[in-house]
């Protein structure tokens, strides 16, 4: 159970600082532009009509490099943090 909340805060963290910092990093110095580059996938919202309620769904995924650098990162240490908490 530790191991696990332990990969859940990393990734979490890394996901979050690889936006923030990805994003000003793409803003910034042409030399570190690259780490905010993006990858956007998902599909746009449908709307399903059943009368009585209607049903939107939709979902978009925003990834740049930082944050697949950092989540890749965070998984392999992981392992040694878990370890390392008493």
């Amino acid at each position: 159970m530790k191991r696990k909340l332990v990969y859940l805060f990393l990734i979490l963290t890394a996901i979050l600082a690889g936006h923030y910092i990805g994003k000003a990093c793409l803003n910034g110095d042409p030399v570190w532009a690259w780490l905010g580059k993006q990858l956007e996938f998902g599909f746009d919202p449908h709307a399903i009509n059943l009368q009585v309620l209607v049903l939107n769904l939709g979902m978009h995924f925003t990834i740049n490099a930082l944050q697949a650098i950092l989540i890749f990162i965070a998984i392999l240490i992981a392992p040694k943090v878990s370890d390392s908490i008493n």
